[in-house]
């Protein structure tokens, strides 16, 4: 018995999302042995193979995009709260100082994505790093270094 081209190809398309040849013979009405003749015959494990691997590569590359993209849009809001934040009174005590940091680290924990892995430490140290850094919340939080990171570390014990 001859086929349509396109009872074929949707054989092929349900054997690619993995479907069974029972399921596949009841859904395009031909015989389980004629679709695994047509396997054999039309390759279609290599054809699904290239298929498969194609769909993977596009959505690794839109997922890392992605992820990149939150990641990014994270550091920025950083970034700003950061110069948002040199104003702010809650800087200018030990208390505020320690009570941003925190909330900052934690809103990066929450936001990264999850192919940079970052854990408390790398975070906290980048934070601290920034603050400390930062031309105008630096030299206030600089005088109360030692006992922010004191603190910080109890904070979070």
């Amino acid at each position: 018995m001859s086929y349509a081209i396109d009872v074929r190809e949707k054989a092929f398309q349900l054997y690619v999302q993995h479907a069974s040849f029972d399921e596949m013979s009841e859904e395009t009405g031909v015989n389980k042995k004629t679709l695994l003749r047509w396997k054999k015959n039309e390759g279609w494990e290599p054809r699904r193979a290239k298929i498969l691997e194609e769909m993977q590569k596009k959505s690794d590359a839109k997922q890392i995009e992605l992820m990149t993209e939150i990641y990014n849009k994270t550091v920025e809001v950083w970034r700003e709260t950061c110069d948002e934040l040199q104003e702010a009174l809650s800087f200018r005590t030990k208390e505020g100082g320690v009570a941003a940091y925190i909330q900052m680290a934690n809103l990066i924990l929450r936001l990264q994505p999850p192919s940079k892995k970052l854990n408390i430490d790398d975070v906290l140290s980048k934070v601290l790093k920034v603050l400390f850094d930062h031309p105008k919340i630096g030299m206030v939080l600089d005088k109360y270094k030692d006992e922010i990171v004191e603190q910080i570390n109890k904070e979070l014990q």
